[in-house]
């Protein structure tokens, strides 16, 4: 596979990704009881969205006039429904913890986007921010999961 390819690809399932995540923390800010929590779920849906945005306008100057489809890979099912079976339990320590791990899954979605070569540098930058961003509100979770599970 060329490089522009596997490029595409893997962008492609980051904002695939990034659009499931978007619906499970919506998902989330409407189920969840306690301000604290449902302000951080509306927060995480907001920040995935606005990440979409950027990462289209990026995937459109590699595409030009060509779509790639948006279909949801295993990957992202599986932690999907994991996520929904939690919320259901109603069991917030272990809602705040596969937040946590969600972030780490995006964030290796990341770096491995991240690692091909010739990335455009607008591309680059983006990623780099977005993935950064990410990293610094997984570790926010973890120093806050006692107070985010209390207020629930």
């Amino acid at each position: 596979m060329r490089n522009k390819e596997k490029i595409l690809k893997k962008l492609n399932d980051l904002l695939v990704t990034n659009q499931e995540l978007e619906n499970i923390y919506d998902e989330a800010f409407k189920t969840v009881p306690g301000e604290s929590l449902k302000m951080f779920f509306n927060d995480r849906k907001e920040e995935r969205r606005r990440y979409n945005e950027q990462l289209c306008l990026e995937l459109e100057k590699l595409l030009g006039d060509a779509k790639l489809p948006k279909s949801v890979t295993n990957e992202s099912y599986k932690v999907s429904m994991n996520f929904r079976n939690l919320i259901f339990m109603k069991d917030h320590s272990l809602i705040v913890q596969e937040v946590c791990r969600i972030k780490e899954i995006t964030i290796n979605k990341y770096n491995a986007l991240l690692s091909e070569l010739n990335l455009p540098l607008s591309l680059c930058k983006l990623l780099s921010e977005q993935r950064d961003t990410v990293q610094s509100n997984m570790n926010a979770i973890k120093r806050l999961e006692h107070l985010i599970v209390q207020d629930a």
